[in-house]
C-alpha cells in the first residue's frame, strides 16, 4: 500500500527513540503494542484477500453496533440518570470515545444519503445525537456536524450542485446540533453547553484555562508535552520513546514519564501522548500515513461503480477527519473501540481499491 514506507520509517524512528533513551525493552514493546497493534491488523486484513461480501458485512456490523448504542443509552438514562453512566455497550468511561464512534457512523450515513437520497439516513444522523444528549461526551455535538460536512465536501468531484447540497445539509445538521444541545442542557446537571458555544469569552477560558489541582487538563497536557520534548533536539525530534509516557497494569513496566509525574496523567490527550513518545518527527509521519489513506480513498471513489463502496468512500473522508481532530480531545488512536474501527474500515477501503485495480 502507499503507506508502507511511511509506516516503516515511523517504526524505525520509534526503535531509534527507544535505543537513544535506553528504555526497558518490555516497556518499549508495550509502547509499540499500544500504537501499532491495529496497524498490524490492518496489514493482515489487506493481505489475506477477504471476499467483498465479508468486508461489506463487517462494515454493516460496525454500523449496527453504533445504532445499538441509541436504545441502550436510553435504558441507561432511565436507570442511572445522565452523565458518565450513559456509556452504551462500549465500556466504562467511554462517553468521549462513543461520541467519536458515532461521528464515524454519521459519516457513513451521509455517504449513503448522498447516493440513495433516502431521508432515513438523515434521520439516523439525528438519532445519533441521542447518546450524546444523554451522556457527557459533549465533543460529539461539534464533531458529528463537522465530520458530516467534511464527508460531503471531499466526497467526489466538486460541483455547484454539491456546494448547494452541502450548504443545505450543513444548515440542517447545525440546526439539529443546536436543538440537541438545548435538550442536553435541560436534562443534565451541568446544562451550560449552549451558553458555552455562544460565548466566545467562555469558550476561550474553557479551552485555555488551567486545572486548579489533580491531573493535567487537555490544554495543559499539550503545553507540558511541548515543554518536555524541548529539553533537547533529540527529545524534540524522537520523543522519549514508545511506552515512556504510558501506564501499565504492572508497576515495574510503567513509562518513566508516567512514574516521574505520577497523578498528573502526563500523557494527556493523543496529541501530547504522541509528542512525548514519538516526538515531532513521529507525529509528522503519523499524519503522513493518514494523508495517504485519504488519497487511496479518493482513488477508490473514482474507480468503483458500486453504490455501497461509493457511499463508504464518502463517509471515510469524515472518519479520517474525526480520527485526526479528536487527538486534542482524547486518546483516540490507542482506544480499542476507535482504533479497531478505523483500521478495519481502512483495511476494507484499501482491499477494495486493490481488487478494483486487479
Amino acid at each position: 500500500t502507499s503507506i508502507d514506507k511511511w509506516f516503516l520509517i515511523l517504526a524505525c524512528l520509534a526503535l531509534i527513540g527507544s535505543l537513544v533513551n535506553e528504555m526497558n525493552p518490555i516497556v518499549s514493546v508495550l509502547g509499540f503494542r499500544n500504537f501499532f497493534k491495529y496497524i498490524v491488523m490492518f496489514y493482515v486484513l489487506v493481505n489475506i484477500n477477504l471476499e467483498e461480501k465479508f468486508l461489506k458485512n463487517m462494515l454493516r456490523l460496525l454500523i449496527f453496533i453504533a445504532l445499538v448504542q441509541i436504545p441502550v443509552t436510553i435504558v441507561e438514562w432511565r436507570i442511572y440518570g445522565t452523565g458518565d453512566n450513559v456509556v452504551g455497550t462500549l465500556g466504562s468511561h467511554t462517553t468521549g470515545i462513543m461520541a467519536i464512534f458515532l461521528a464515524f457512523t454519521a459519516s457513513f450515513m451521509i455517504g449513503f444519503y448522498m447516493h440513495t437520497g433516502k431521508i432515513m439516513h438523515l434521520l439516523t444522523i439525528i438519532l445519533l445525537f441521542i447518546p450524546i444528549i444523554l451522556g457527557s461526551g459533549r465533543f460529539g455535538f461539534l464533531l458529528i456536524p463537522a465530520a458530516v460536512i467534511f464527508s460531503v465536501l471531499f466526497g467526489g468531484k466538486i460541483s455547484i450542485k454539491k456546494v448547494i447540497k452541502s450548504t443545505l445539509l450543513s444548515f440542517i445538521v447545525f440546526v439539529t446540533m443546536f436543538c440537541a444541545v438545548k435538550v442536553h442542557d435541560k436534562i443534565v446537571d451541568r446544562g451550560d453547553f449552549y451558553e458555552l458555544l455562544t460565548s466566545p469569552e467562555r469558550m476561550y477560558l474553557y479551552t485555555t484555562g488551567y486545572a486548579k489541582g489533580g491531573r493535567l487538563n487537555r490544554t495543559e497536557a499539550i503545553i507540558f508535552a511541548g515543554h518536555l520534548i524541548s529539553q533537547s533536539p533529540v527529545k524534540f525530534l524522537l520523543g522519549y520513546g514508545p511506552g515512556n509516557a504510558s501506564p501499565s497494569y504492572f508497576s515495574n513496566f510503567e513509562g518513566a514519564l508516567e512514574t516521574q509525574y505520577k497523578g498528573l496523567r502526563v500523557r494527556g490527550v493523543q496529541l501530547s501522548w504522541v509528542m512525548l513518545e514519538f516526538g515531532i518527527l513521529g507525529l509528522l509521519f503519523f499524519l503522513l500515513i493518514y494523508f495517504y489513506l485519504f488519497r487511496e480513498n479518493q482513488t477508490l471513489y473514482f474507480q468503483t461503480q458500486d453504490s455501497f463502496w461509493k457511499s463508504i468512500s464518502i463517509g471515510y473522508n469524515g472518519i479520517i477527519f474525526a480520527y485526526l481532530v479528536s487527538i486534542v480531545y482524547t486518546s483516540v488512536w490507542v482506544s480499542d473501540v476507535t482504533a479497531f474501527s478505523f483500521w478495519l474500515i481502512s483495511a476494507s477501503i484499501i482491499a477494495m481499491k486493490t481488487k478494483r485495480i486487479n
